[in-house]
């Protein structure tokens, strides 16, 4: 079996998403070829996977300041119309060249549309639940730019729905309608597929238990870190370890990784999660039972969304910044800190599965194998 997986660079959450996927779809097909087709983010996370790769074009969402801004997002992609074009064009031409059994999109549009043009069959990995979806919209008032987003999102339901095999939508639903398949959260490991949490307190040289701090490899987790590293500072008798953040470095009570192949054994071992609103951040804290405190990006109708979502949990504390100053941080820190027991509790409760991957896995596998006979 040949598959392509086109795959949004913004972030690292969708990466790590379709990594999963790829595990299962091994498991079941070891001799299956991989192709990954990505920008920025979600190729630099694949660069040394053996894969075969497509450097797309993608869309530059950075910011200097922990918000989007659309007159930014407009100045960054002047040429985006014609990168779209050349991105479609490349994986058209890729398409045609590797032949895959199925195109997987994750997010990226373009690849949508150039296994719609090749007449591929292809598969949707997306984020949003409609139905959350519209029940969000009824109670944020959208501006003009949170609309422009929200039309983008249809626009790609409303492709999917017209030439998908199938939409994917990972969560806390587990059932199917028409194309939709709504699945588990999708994470690389169970927690029981670690060690204990004492032998990982070991092996990691942990003498406490850590706050993650969990930035996803954007600009904005690091615009928000920039105002935090301060305050961190002031709060000696915690642990904080950052994860996605642009260097390595240990200060104190602070340690930095720019990258971590076992992030989620020093998960296992937290006492909670401090993060943006990333879909796979906050599938991760769920399945693993931790607390989070959550800062949405502003403006960002998924991280609006995904923050909701969370709400309705009650595992994390969602502080909605109309400015980083560090006085207002530092009070949400320690508003976390005094109720991450209580938050703990509610977590406890949580009956969240994991198998959202294998679930994909077997579709693919299934209709390959149906196809072929």
């Amino acid at each position: 079996m040949k598959l392509l997986f086109v795959v949004t660079g913004i972030g690292l959450g969708h990466a790590t998403r379709v990594d999963s996927v790829i595990s299962e779809i091994k498991k079941r097909d070891k001799n299956a070829k991989i192709c990954i087709a990505g920008y920025k983010s979600s190729l630099d996370y694949f660069k040394n996977s053996g894969f075969r790769k497509i450097n797309l074009n993608g869309v530059d969402y950075s910011s200097e300041n922990f918000k989007i801004s659309i007159l930014n997002i407009l100045r960054k992609n002047l040429n985006f119309p014609i990168n779209f074009r050349r991105d479609i064009r490349l994986l058209m031409e890729n398409i045609e060249e590797f032949n895959p059994d199925y195109v997987i999109v994750d997010w990226e549009l373009s690849g949508l549309v150039a296994a719609s043009r090749s007449n591929k069959k292809v598969v949707l990995i997306f984020n949003y639940d409609p139905y959350m979806f519209d029940s969000f919209i009824k109670k944020f008032k959208l501006n003009r730019f949170k609309i422009l987003q929200r039309r983008f999102v249809e626009s790609i339901y409303n492709l999917a729905n017209k030439r998908a095999e199938a939409i994917f939508i990972p969560g806390l639903k587990n059932k199917k309608e028409n194309k939709f398949h709504f699945i588990n959260f999708i994470v690389r490991k169970n927690p029981d597929e670690l060690e204990d949490e004492d032998i990982l307190m070991k092996k990691l040289g942990l003498a406490k238990k850590p706050i993650l701090i969990m930035l996803g490899g954007s600009n904005f987790g690091y615009d928000l870190l920039d105002k935090m590293k301060s305050v961190l500072y002031e709060l000696p008798n915690q642990e904080f370890i950052i994860f996605g953040y642009d260097r390595d470095f240990s200060n104190k009570n602070i340690k930095s990784y720019k990258f971590k192949e076992n992030y989620l054994e020093y998960l296992k071992t937290s006492k909670g999660v401090i993060m943006l609103a990333g879909h796979s951040s906050f599938a991760e804290c769920a399945v693993f039972k931790k607390p989070c405190l959550v800062f949405p990006i502003r403006g960002h109708v998924e991280q609006m969304l995904n923050a909701y979502t969370i709400e309705r949990t009650k595992i994390g504390l969602v502080k909605y910044l109309k400015n980083i100053k560090k006085e207002t941080i530092k009070e949400d820190i320690e508003e976390f800190i005094k109720k991450i027991d209580e938050l703990q509790k509610r977590a406890n409760n949580l009956n969240i599965k994991a198998d959202g991957a294998s679930k994909i896995a077997e579709f693919l596998i299934k209709r390959h194998q149906n196809g072929r006979d």
